[in-house]
């Protein structure tokens, strides 16, 4: 590792990783691509969590401009992108350290027209002060500046490579699909929707809810819905490849699990960079100039031989480490990851001693709608 001119900065050389807590960043310009590794008991690098596609830029950022229509709270996003900086430069790769953490700092520019004066940053740190469950974060935030042409960079978008993980599971509570890889889901709370335009082809109603959705969508102001949208949206996922991530930025995120195209949803347009454009691309774009999170893994404990912490296949769990008799054990790899995730999320309080003991009288709609 290169020392420069301040004492408190080291280059980070191209092929070479730097350990973050029970994480090892590597970078590679040739070719381009970062790489978020797990380290086993002996500090060696063991398990890829996160990395960005080999060749294929990781951060692009876009100027837009929405309209955004709200009835009774369904809403509607129209995005419209007025200029993209897509041609991804990585200027300097470094590790800053100071008295709190180490980080690795990615920082460049764009070699799209009209984005001369366009540059990123990309921030990845450990969080040494917080482990749930033997589930340690890693801090990361992007940072977007500049403009597009004559307009402002106003979207921020991340992408990593989904190739090891056969199902993603998140983005709040959704109604419509539970494994979201291959679908483009916003991050938006919205109202629910009837009927959602939902083709069960094996109910005999599924025409009439498409009709039923077409219907109050084109005259009810959107009351259709569709199938992403929720009252319980969460900017957040799990992977059955055994990692998380979760959003603290507040505004509108649009996850795309590899959907090799966005289907409508209460946005419409605002594609650019890496969304729709691959079945093994992960693009998280946000409507603003910085996007920050936390990356999520169990860390690898000494008895588990270096084995892979979650690497687990999504509908077989290892014995001991998952799912076994309808429920997770105390010492599952997913449980784990949930927790630490509800840390940041949200968790529900434990239910009151008396929902288990006595008696719950249903006493609205009488004997029609409460039975025993």
């Amino acid at each position: 590792m290169r020392r420069s001119f301040f004492p408190f900065l080291d280059d980070l050389p191209d092929g070479h990783s730097h350990a973050l807590g029970g994480y090892a960043v590597r970078w590679e310009a040739e070719p381009l691509r970062f790489t978020v590794e797990s380290l086993a008991a002996s500090g060696r690098s063991a398990h890829v969590l996160w990395a960005s596609s080999a060749g294929v830029p990781f951060v692009a950022a876009a100027a837009a401009r929405s309209r955004v229509v709200d009835t009774r709270g369904c809403f509607t996003v129209r995005d419209r992108v007025l200029g993209a900086c897509l041609q991804q430069r990585v200027d300097r790769v470094y590790v800053r350290r100071d008295a709190e953490r180490r980080a690795v700092h990615f920082e460049g520019s764009f070699g799209d027209a009209g984005c001369g004066n366009a540059s990123w940053s990309l921030r990845l740190a450990a969080d040494l002060d917080e482990e749930v469950g033997r589930v340690r974060p890693l801090l990361f935030e992007l940072g977007v500046a500049g403009h597009a042409g004559s307009a402002e960079l106003n979207r921020a978008q991340l992408r990593l490579h989904l190739g090891g993980a056969p199902a993603v599971w998140g983005v709040g509570a959704q109604f419509t699909h539970f494994n979201l890889r291959g679908h483009c889901v916003p991050a938006f709370v919205s109202e629910q929707g009837i009927g959602r335009a939902i083709p069960f082809a094996h109910h005999s109603t599924w025409r009439g809810q498409r009709l039923m959705t077409w219907l109050l969508n084109a005259f009810g102001g959107g009351a259709g819905g569709n199938a992403y949208t929720t009252y319980a949206s969460s900017a957040s996922f799990t992977t059955s490849a055994g990692a998380g991530l979760v959003l603290s930025s507040s505004e509108l995120a649009l996850f795309d699990f590899g959907s090799g195209g966005c289907a409508p949803s209460l946005l419409r347009g605002g594609s650019f960079g890496g969304t729709g454009t691959s079945r093994d691309a992960l693009a998280i774009t946000v409507h603003a100039r910085s996007m920050r999170g936390r990356m999520l893994a169990p860390v690898r404990a000494a008895a588990s031989g270096g084995r892979a912490v979650g690497d687990f296949p999504a509908a077989d769990l290892p014995e001991g480490a998952g799912h076994r008799g309808g429920g997770f054990q105390t010492e599952s790899q997913p449980l784990r990851l949930l927790e630490a995730l509800s840390l940041h999320t949200g968790r529900q309080s434990p239910l009151p001693e008396w929902t288990d003991d006595g008696v719950i009288l249903g006493v609205q709609g009488a004997p029609s709608r409460a039975r025993i």
